[in-house]
């Protein structure tokens, strides 16, 4: 069992931390009896989660470039009415000022999706199990504690594990077409002079084909170890997330910090120990400050809050698990003499139940019956999210892929059908903003050699970028993944292809179109073909049928549409209006760059 001081540092009246919700699974674990113990540890949670979300106000007060998957803050409202009860909750983590404050965010998040990352989701699924487990204990703080525990550290071993899962895809494994060389290259070109590891160098080669499938043991190590023995799964966790933070490119440093700052949950009072002045300092002081100056390095200087604040819970989470046991805490893990009647039982089951499902239904079933494809668990991951699917276990994009081909109730049909369109050409400002997204100009020179020199086309797309950011281009010139650095214009003219054909959904070329129908005074034009609704990149790139040319002016709403010169029928995909808003509430899907000679597999999009 994992022990820590906590009556010394801390003064607990029972000198006993509670056990929140039944320990290593399946035993018997002693639990919470004292009020005082469970506020100690619901403090620590909460004011670790207020630390998470004090960050992007930070930035932006001090006019840092934050990471680039930081949380958005654009409406008023979160300056005048969630950022003060963010910081009553800091300072009055209390059971009935945490749930409002984690009900304020929940809100705050349904009214950017879909257009928020990934982290965001998990984050906010974690933020509506606290509240679930805070209805269903009447906001009792030994069994708020009790039931919230082991149900949300349930649901984020579900979640880490879901993204592993997603990486089992034939394009993830193929270093030609995987994300995994492009991330790598970037955080080899950060760490490493040419002269150390050069581009086509036996070093170089090893490292960026063999980490496909070392990505994928890494990310499925986090998980099992979080379920089996968390002091190591935090460590390890803390080492993934780390190497995102060197990436000066792609640092995705809300992502880490939103993980870091939950990793209380599966060390209870290692944060207060090691603040109350438990455990060894001297070697946990020497790697983050290590790490801190190589974060100062790599980032040029510019640090922001993200970083910094991890490399904090680092450190206090380095120096709780490494300190002198005086106290046992049995939890996860070891005996205890039975459990208490607060906490044990149906309801406890339920919560754990409710968790999981939602997790798994966010973390699995979305992208497999294609309800979600961006702020999904599938980050990275080369899944091809229609046309057939290219995971080695499961379908994707099911319903898509269905009505494609069958008939059905018009409310399906007008959400899923259509099929897939090519776009050839287009002028639209929308279309142009958000595919294909080339980006290629912004990875380091270094990297782009690298990956060249085993084959692969060297290129980088900013799909959840350009839609995360859609009208907000400021903000992204503002983040990291602009930040890194002037680029030469020349450079990337001859670097990117704006002008690349792709493939999309027809659900996404009228949610496009429709967009590019608010910006009045434009005048756009498009030509595409339908491809067939089930296939390959290759095959959509050889297919030849006729084109569909269409000429809008938003400024007096004229169209002229015609395929092969003849009128379109009324149903053409360009014409219609806007996809359902329930399901652009949670479906916004990346298009297929048709890049030459790679296959039948899905280049790195995200």
């Amino acid at each position: 069992p994992l022990r820590f001081v906590f009556a010394e540092a801390v003064g607990m009246s029972s000198g006993k931390m509670p056990d929140p919700g039944g320990g290593k699974r399946g035993s018997k674990v002693e639990k919470p009896t004292d009020a005082d113990d469970a506020q100690v540890l619901l403090t620590e949670y909460g004011r670790a989660w207020c630390v998470q979300q004090f960050l992007p106000f930070l930035d932006q007060s001090l006019g840092v470039a934050g990471a680039m998957d930081f949380r958005m803050i654009q409406n008023p409202a979160d300056w005048h009415f969630r950022l003060p009860i963010l910081v009553l909750a800091f300072l009055m983590p209390k059971p009935g000022v945490l749930v409002a404050a984690h009900v304020v965010n929940i809100a705050a998040l349904c009214y950017w999706m879909p257009a928020v990352w990934d982290h965001l989701v998990w984050a906010m699924l974690t933020e509506i199990v606290f509240v679930m487990c805070a209805v269903l204990s009447n906001l009792d703080v030994t069994k708020l504690v009790g039931y919230f525990y082991p149900a949300v550290t349930d649901m984020l071993v579900m979640l880490y594990s879901s993204a592993a899962f997603w990486k089992l895809t034939s394009s993830f494994l193929n270093p030609v077409t995987s994300c995994a060389p492009v991330l790598t290259s970037e955080l080899a070109a950060a760490l490493f002079s040419p002269s150390v590891m050069p581009a086509g160098g036996t070093l170089a080669w090893a490292v960026l084909i063999t980490s496909p499938a070392l990505i994928i043991v890494l990310e499925y190590m986090v998980p099992t170890l979080l379920w089996f023995f968390p002091p190591a799964g935090v460590l390890v966790g803390l080492k993934f997330h780390q190497m995102i933070n060197l990436m000066p490119m792609t640092y995705a440093g809300g992502f880490s910090i939103a993980m870091c700052s939950r990793y209380v949950l599966f060390l209870p009072g290692a944060v207060t120990c090691a603040l109350g002045g438990g455990g060894k300092w001297v070697a946990p002081s020497a790697i983050w400050v290590g790490i801190l100056a190589l974060m100062y390095s790599v980032h040029h200087g510019q640090l922001d809050g993200c970083g910094l604040s991890f490399i904090m819970f680092g450190f206090l989470y380095t120096r709780g698990i490494f300190s002198s046991p005086s106290e046992e805490i049995i939890w996860p893990g070891g005996y205890a003499k039975g459990p208490s009647s607060s906490t044990k039982g149906g309801l406890l089951k339920f919560q754990r139940g409710a968790a999981l499902f939602l997790g798994f239904l966010y973390g699995y079933m979305f992208p497999i019956l294609g309800l979600m494809s961006m702020a999904s668990s599938n980050m990275y991951g080369n899944v091809k999210m229609y046309g057939g699917s290219n995971h080695y276990l499961v379908p994707t994009g099911v319903i898509t892929d269905y009505f494609a081909v069958n008939a059905g109730p018009d409310w399906a049909i007008d959400a899923f059908g259509g099929g897939l369109v090519r776009v050839e050409t287009t002028n639209s400002s929308v279309l142009r903003w958000l595919n294909p997204a080339d980006s290629t100009s912004f990875l380091p020179v270094h990297a782009r050699e690298m990956l060249l020199a085993i084959g692969t086309p060297g290129k980088y797309f900013g799909l959840y970028s350009s839609r995360n950011y859609f009208d907000r281009e400021e903000e992204l010139n503002a983040c990291a993944l602009r930040a890194v650095g002037d680029v030469d214009k020349a450079a990337q003219a001859s670097l990117e292809d704006p002008d690349m054909k792709y493939v999309i959904p027809a659900y996404e070329l009228r949610r496009s179109i429709n967009l590019n129908r608010k910006r009045v005074g434009e005048i756009f034009s498009i030509k595409y073909t339908h491809v067939p609704p089930m296939g390959s990149p290759r095959e959509w790139q050889n297919f030849e049928g006729p084109s569909v040319e269409h000429v809008e002016n938003t400024a007096t709403g004229t169209k002229t549409c015609t395929i092969d010169g003849k009128p379109c029928a009324q149903d053409e995909a360009v014409l219609l209006g806007a996809p359902p808003r329930w399901l652009t509430w949670l479906l916004h899907p990346y298009p297929t760059p048709l890049l030459p000679n790679i296959g039948d597999d899905v280049f790195c999009s995200t």
